[in-house]
């Protein structure tokens, strides 16, 4: 399996911005404009001032079976992911079996304005309710194969998944979900025609699980 940039998670954030248009009668065009840059930058793209690899809070090497390390910062780069991330791999005989990636960018560094940052997450959260418009736009830009997944119970406040195969770069699944004000992506890429050792689910769960631990707990402190 290669580590080499998917293109996968780009047509993502291009449907994303056609897909804000049908959005306008609910905001300004100046403010959707605000939020195609701010979706930009936290949907897995990497962005010119992305923070240190493996500086993601939330999920750490101990969550994760014993035969992972830590992503060489290569390694890390082909996640194209923006926020405090973090990545993980498999390997055998040097040969990249798996490569976990996940991410978190919280709201309240899009606007100082609690308004704003208010309708930024009610138009994430209708993006990510209507996945199959997002794999509609995907196919009318010409990309084909990306698939929504299902059963995403239990994660986050809302959440949406996607599933693309690529010959060359491997299975990848991804999950993005909003918990609280965190903005959250989990991404599992694997060989075609092989299992995981850790399915994208259960990654994306531990990473919730985590964040609505500390953030609980970072609200009970602070009463």
């Amino acid at each position: 399996m290669s580590i080499f940039h998917s293109n996968y998670l780009s047509w993502f954030c291009a449907a994303l911005s056609r897909f804000k248009h049908k959005l306008s009668s609910l905001f300004s065009l100046c403010l959707c404009g605000c939020i195609s840059l701010y979706l930009w930058l936290t949907l897995t793209l990497v962005s010119w001032a992305a923070p240190a690899a493996n500086s993601n809070p939330f999920l750490s090497l101990e969550d994760l079976p014993t035969e992972f390390v830590v992503a060489s910062e290569a390694e890390a780069e082909s996640c194209q992911m923006a926020g405090e991330k973090s990545a993980f791999v498999l390997k055998q005989q040097s040969q990249l079996i798996e490569l976990i990636c996940v991410s978190s960018f919280s709201l309240a560094a899009v606007s100082p304005d609690p308004d704003q940052v208010d309708r930024v997450r009610q138009v994430y959260d209708a993006i990510l309710q209507n996945p199959g418009a997002l794999v509609e736009q995907a196919q009318s830009m010409g990309v084909e194969g990306v698939k929504t997944l299902s059963q995403l119970q239990n994660i986050g406040d809302v959440a949406s998944g996607f599933s693309k195969t690529e010959p060359e770069i491997g299975q990848t699944d991804v999950v993005l979900f909003r918990r609280g004000d965190l903005i959250n992506s989990a991404l599992v890429r694997y060989q075609v025609g092989q299992e995981p050792l850790i399915p994208l689910k259960t990654v994306a769960r531990k990473l919730d699980r985590r964040i609505a631990e500390l953030t609980t707990s970072t609200a009970n402190s602070n009463e």
